[in-house]
């Protein structure tokens, strides 16, 4: 079984997962579901379809794994598409079979729409929306090679949690910054799976909450043994202003990261330890 086979079996079950677990929202019958779980590569893809066929036949492995705490709120126009695809399939509420099937159909229509609408030729329409993922890419672009990475390698977007957070639980102040996941079954469900696709020793978290459980899980015996050959290193949110521009890059304009901290990630690698937060 191929990276892509594999890919698109756990991405089935992440979409069709109906668990309502606390604090986080998860109803499809209003088109919010689970959802960011993207293979792609570290430079732009310019054509999605003829990126998803190479894919299907590659060899490749998954050079990097970037997760996010949760896919934060839905945007306008993807709750409509998805009750598009949730009807087409008939998959609002699947059974074990339809994870095997018609989930399977249904994640491969929306991977392919997430991989045209957030990176496909640096899509300038939801450029302001989508600065999570185009920031990261820029960050990418610069840091990549002192990772050890080449600009055509597999790359996997996903989360900690698939669910976005109910907005009182996202935005009280005792959890703002840690957002503990221990309550849901995310984690326990999808965590093995995904880190057993990773098999580059670079684990990217956008964020302190991604950064934070992340470290956590690494001594978790579950998954101890999955992270122990792994470099955990956090970043500032990229969506955010405080972190990200102010101490990353040297002024609004200049768009090439601070040396300093090119620096820090360089000694990083080199250094025989497994965590760093950049900043």
């Amino acid at each position: 079984m191929g990276v892509y086979e594999d890919f698109i079996n756990i991405g089935a079950e992440i979409i069709c997962c109906r668990k309502n677990c606390p604090n986080i929202i998860n109803k499809p019958e209003k088109g919010i579901i689970p959802r960011v779980f993207i293979l792609d590569k570290i430079e732009y893809v310019n054509d999605s379809k003829e990126f998803v066929e190479k894919l299907k036949n590659a060899s490749d492995e998954i050079r990097l794994g970037i997760f996010g705490i949760n896919p934060g709120h839905i945007l306008p126009f993807e709750n409509k598409f998805y009750l598009h695809i949730l009807d087409k399939y008939n998959i609002k509420h699947p059974t074990e079979n339809d994870i095997n099937d018609k989930c399977k159909l249904a994640f491969e229509e929306i991977y392919t729409l997430w991989l045209s609408t957030y990176f496909e030729k640096l899509n300038k329409k939801y450029e302001n929306i989508l600065s999570y993922f185009h920031n990261t890419k820029s960050f990418l672009n610069q840091t990549y090679k002192y990772l050890g990475l080449q600009k055509d390698d597999l790359i996997l977007w996903t989360e900690v949690v698939y669910c976005e957070y109910e907005e009182d639980y996202q935005n009280s102040k005792a959890n703002k910054k840690s957002l503990s996941v221990d309550s849901t079954e995310c984690i326990n469900k999808f965590m093995g799976k995904v880190l057993n696709l990773i098999k580059g020793d670079i684990i990217l978290c956008l964020g302190k909450a991604s950064y934070n459980n992340m470290i956590k899980l690494a001594s978790d015996s579950k998954y101890e043994k999955l992270l122990k050959d792994k470099k955990i290193l956090g970043i500032y949110h990229p969506s955010g202003y405080r972190g990200w521009k102010q101490k990353y890059f040297k002024d609004d304009k200049d768009k090439h990261i601070n040396p300093s901290y090119i620096r820090e990630i360089k000694e990083f690698i080199r250094e025989d330890k497994n965590t760093c937060w950049l900043g």
